[in-house]
Order: structure tokens, then C-alpha cells, then sequence
């Protein structure tokens, strides 16, 4: 029979070993962690949400649809790369933003 363990120490009995502390310092906190008025202070404003849900838009949602355009219209902007949706939504903004003065 070996005397000398053959496998690695598990990572439950690395962590074990490590020295533990109660002062929490975490750049990202928004608050003291080791101060329990400003925990509480935390959490009675904070909103929780579930795994997979949406927090509120920060701009307004933009509307998924069909359009028909000249293959040339289509080729000019794809042609400028990748966001060429982006830009032709910007030209017709721009278009609309304009008329209405």
C-alpha cells in the first residue's frame, strides 16, 4: 500500500485552508459592505429581477418590418460595411426630421 497520497487535493480542501475574513472591499460594490446601515439602505430601493427578464429600454424600441428596396439602394449601403442597417435608418431619420420642419 503507498503512504503518499496519489491523487490532488481537491479545490472544497484548498479553499478550506484559506484564511477567511468578514471585511468585504469590492471596487464594484455600489455600497459598504461591512456597513449594515448601508446594506439595509441598499436593498430597500433595489429592484430585483429574475434570470432572463429585461430591465426598461433605455431608448425607445425600434420596430421590427418588411420593406421593399431598389437593389441599388440595398447595394450602396452594404457596401459600406457592417452596420448598414444602422446607417440607412439614420439617413431615413434625417429625411424624416427634415421634412417635418
Amino acid at each position: 500500500m503507498k503512504t503518499t497520497p496519489t491523487s490532488k487535493p481537491s479545490a472544497t480542501s484548498k479553499r478550506s485552508k484559506m484564511v477567511r475574513t468578514n471585511n468585504v472591499s469590492e471596487p464594484e460594490c455600489p455600497y459598504d459592505a461591512n456597513n449594515g446601515q448601508a446594506v439595509a439602505a441598499f436593498w430597500e430601493t433595489a429592484q430585483v429581477r429574475m434570470p432572463g427578464q429585461r430591465g426598461p429600454q433605455k431608448q425607445p424600441t425600434k420596430m421590427a418590418v418588411t420593406v421593399r428596396y431598389n437593389p441599388e439602394v440595398l447595394d450602396f449601403f452594404k457596401q459600406t460595411g457592417s452596420g448598414w442597417q444602422t446607417r440607412m435608418n439614420d439617413v431615413l431619420l434625417a429625411y424624416v426630421l427634415k421634412s417635418r420642419r
